[in-house]
């Protein structure tokens, strides 16, 4: 899921007549549950940002992965999204 968030910041990002951006990403191992952190700073395309993410997280979810959003904030120049992955404490057999 992590290739797909990066890849779906690449595409809201500036084009190519435009500065582009920086993201940053922080992972943060909790007790029960692994912490997905992601700011982009620089012009995007709320939309298409919108969009792109929306999908990564539906594509996750087809993986049995259960992300829970904690933040998600557009801003002019700058978009944050975390998410939280818990772990899992048992196994289906």
């Amino acid at each position: 899921m992590i290739p797909e968030l990066i890849e779906g910041f690449k595409q809201a990002s500036a084009g190519e007549n435009e500065e582009g951006g920086m993201l940053s990403m922080q992972l943060v191992p909790e007790e029960d549950s692994l912490l997905l952190d992601f700011v982009y700073q620089g012009p995007y395309n709320r939309g298409l940002l919108e969009e792109a993410l929306s999908l990564a997280l539906e594509l996750g979810t087809g993986r049995t992965l259960a992300a829970v959003v904690e933040q998600n904030d557009y801003q002019e120049q700058e978009a944050a999204l975390a998410l939280r992955l818990p772990y899992r404490t048992s196994v289906e057999v």
